[in-house]
């Protein structure tokens, strides 16, 4: 007991000490620079980072400030993160080691040196440090809204607000935020890509502001590029011409197969091969005489696909009305595959209750063929090609069901 006391009463003596410790007063030598790096393979690294870095020689400052650091043993870590409730913190490294971790992903890393002036470095270093003090460094993480580029963003807009103007609109039609995700995560995480159109609710198909793109490491490095900084009120550019500090190199080759492997180029050939077997079934059907009687082989096979939409349908809903995720709010996908589906798959095998089972399915057909013709005519939300080619397929088995049994 005395021992925990012990290291409590040390904790909050070095805590009091570190909040009164004042900021080092940067020298002439200083420099404050955005780092952007590229995107790597995995999905966490996608769409890039950001990070700012501040180097005084003269100081034997060598400080790498990174929004985007979380901790795997917080507690109930997966349950925080899959609610939206994960906190995200500011972390501190030095340059090799942040170099270092970027060579071994292949990824590049990009600076641009801000050109300010020794009072602006001052203000920007301090609102770091104020930042990273053990009150301060933790924040809920918002992919959109509030992430390691958004922070930067911020931190220089409201420190240098009376000399540093970012544009505020974008030249021709502006994307939505789910144009951008795609543009990030397509062809180089197809699955993920579809994953994340499955989630993402119809809030996020509506235009981002030139600000709101900043989300994105690649849109904040152009905000810089395309900022002016105010000197003797004459605007100048407020980044020097960037520099490589990591090279980017080739990724391990992935197998060939890969490339083929797609969301959109399996379910096409599902979607064929759907399309024939239910032409053949239904040729069969009008064919007999007797009443219909599906195969066990085609019953579990409609049961699976059924259960596999009802899940779709659980997981969209979830994420809509069950988390703090609000890029997931208001999803139209739940109306595509319902997750009443799962109530449903039990009865294919109760005979007797085939008839309202085919009812059930036309009216969920109706219900998804209704959605997509709405949201393709007022853009309510977009959704993604292979989203389409599965709810096709459930769609065409349920009139199916429906043609049989009446």
């Amino acid at each position: 007991m005395r021992y925990i006391i012990g290291l409590l009463l040390a904790y909050s003596v070095m805590q009091w000490q570190y909040t009164q410790a004042k900021t080092p007063i940067l020298s002439n030598e200083a420099s404050i620079s955005l780092l952007t790096c590229s995107a790597g393979q995995e999905l966490y690294s996608a769409f890039g980072h950001s990070a700012l870095y501040v180097h005084d020689p003269v100081k034997r400052l060598d400080l790498i400030y990174n929004y985007g650091t979380f901790s795997f043993n917080t507690p109930n870590f997966y349950g925080k993160f899959l609610q939206g409730k994960l906190n995200y913190r500011l972390s501190r490294q030095r340059l090799k080691q942040f170099k270092y971790e970027y060579e071994l992903e292949h990824r590049a890393v990009v600076a641009q040196e801000l050109r300010l002036s020794q009072t602006q470095k001052q203000a920007v270093f301090e609102f770091l440090q104020k930042n990273y003090l053990p009150d301060n460094r933790y924040y809920l993480y918002d992919f959109f809204f509030d992430n390691c580029a958004t922070r930067i963003y911020h931190a220089i807009n409201n420190t240098l607000a009376d000399s540093v103007q970012f544009k505020q609109h974008i030249e021709g039609q502006a994307p939505t935020f789910r144009q951008l995700i795609n543009e990030s995560t397509a062809y180089q995480n197809p699955w993920a890509n579809f994953g994340m159109n499955i989630i993402l609710g119809s809030v996020v198909d509506r235009e981002a502001t030139y600000t709101e793109r900043t989300f994105l490491p690649k849109y904040l490095s152009q905000a810089f590029s395309e900022a002016q900084l105010l000197k003797n009120a004459q605007p100048e550019t407020l980044v020097n011409e960037p520099q490589t500090l990591v090279e980017k190199s080739p990724f391990p080759p992935s197998p060939a197969w890969q490339a083929y492997a797609t969301p959109i180029i399996l379910l096409s050939v599902l979607f064929v091969l759907t399309m024939l077997l239910s032409i053949g079934q239904w040729r069969k059907h009008q064919q007999q005489a007797t009443a219909f009687a599906p195969s066990k082989l085609r019953l579990t096979t409609d049961a699976l696909l059924y259960l596999l939409a009802g899940l779709i349908g659980c997981v969209t809903l979830f994420m809509w009305l069950g988390t703090d995720h609000k890029a997931c709010a208001v999803n139209f996908t739940t109306l595509l595959f319902l997750p009443s589906h799962l109530f449903i798959v039990p009865m294919f095998f109760v005979k007797s209750w085939r008839k309202q089972v085919a009812y059930y399915l036309l009216a969920s057909a109706l219900i998804a063929l209704f959605t997509i013709c709405i949201a393709s005519v007022t853009g309510m939300q977009q959704f993604h090609p292979a989203i389409l080619l599965l709810a096709a397929i459930v769609a065409l088995r349920g009139f199916l069901w429906y043609k049989q049994e009446s």
